[in-house]
């Protein structure tokens, strides 16, 4: 399959930058963007990586670097060279668009919106099938909903004896990372039993896939204010069965030690694995791309 990924690549948005990910990784050479993903590759240099938004952590610099043929593009599209033609994301780029809704039919082409707000581009609907992260009820019957996505090679679960605080300090949870190095980002999660997480400027965030990809647990604490329409990937159970793990834990002891290892670690574990595993079969990269497939 011969598919086409139109976005300019000015910056790291993380929909766009999953979605190009999960293609690349299934696709390879035959999934061609339409302008160079200069920072998702691997020989992105450390002071380019620095200066990404979010320091370019989980998604920049994964990707290694192949011939693409981005050559007569516009002549492609014409032609029908390719099999699906993919818009990473309707508010930031819709390069060829007029073209496109001239020549290739609904099922052929995807629109996906990432953006915070739950405003969509139903001028748009008539000509492909469109994704929306932040989904509101008022346009759930007529888009599908998607979320951020991990790359797999990036699960790295560490033993539950390796554990040594009950709550990370990786994430300064009101304004973003406290780290710029990636790896010490990682091992904070991977030290803690649990880290803090929620809403942003919207439901889906990108914290809540790195807590559970190093072997953290989220505690999600606005999780009973979750639309029903976003984050449909994520089993919500498990997420408050962690809330109530560390809960019960806090409410039997009356001091919290941030150093002591007072969680069962049967029970913590089987909880752990769980999400992981929904983590690993729904809300990676590639099952991502699968899932926007499957609804063509």
């Amino acid at each position: 399959m011969n598919i086409l990924y139109i976005n300019d690549f000015k910056g790291v948005d993380y929909l766009n930058d999953n979605i190009f990910h999960g293609g690349r990784s299934l696709f390879g050479e035959k999934f061609v963007e339409s302008k160079d993903a200069w920072y998702m590759y691997d020989d992105l240099s450390t002071n380019d990586k620095s200066s990404l938004y979010g320091n370019g952590f989980t998604v920049a610099g994964k990707l290694p670097k192949l011939n693409i043929n981005r050559e007569f593009i516009e002549d492609k599209i014409k032609d029908k060279f390719y099999d699906l033609i993919i818009y990473g994301s309707v508010h930031r780029n819709l390069d060829y668009i007029e073209i496109v809704k001239s020549i290739y039919p609904k099922n052929k082409v995807v629109f996906l919106d990432g953006e915070d707000e739950i405003k969509i581009l139903t001028e748009l609907l008539d000509y492909g099938v469109y994704f929306k992260r932040e989904l509101s009820g008022e346009y759930a019957n007529v888009v599908y909903p998607i979320t951020f996505s991990i790359p797999k090679e990036l699960i790295n679960v560490e033993s539950v004896e390796n554990k040594i605080k009950i709550i990370s300090n990786s994430s300064s949870y009101e304004t973003g990372y406290l780290y710029s190095d990636e790896e010490i980002y990682y091992k904070n999660y991977r030290d803690s039993y649990f880290a803090l997480t929620k809403k942003k400027a919207g439901w889906d965030c990108l914290r809540h896939y790195e807590i559970i990809m190093n072997g953290c647990l989220p505690l999600f604490y606005d999780l009973h204010n979750l639309p029903k329409t976003i984050m449909t990937h994520w089993d919500r159970e498990l997420l408050e069965e962690s809330l109530h793990l560390f809960w019960d834990f806090k409410i039997h002891k009356q001091e919290l030690d941030l150093n002591a290892k007072a969680i069962s670690d049967a029970e913590y574990s089987n909880l752990r694995n769980t999400i992981l595993e929904n983590l690993n079969n729904n809300l990676t990269t590639e099952s991502m791309f699968n899932y926007i497939i499957s609804k063509l």
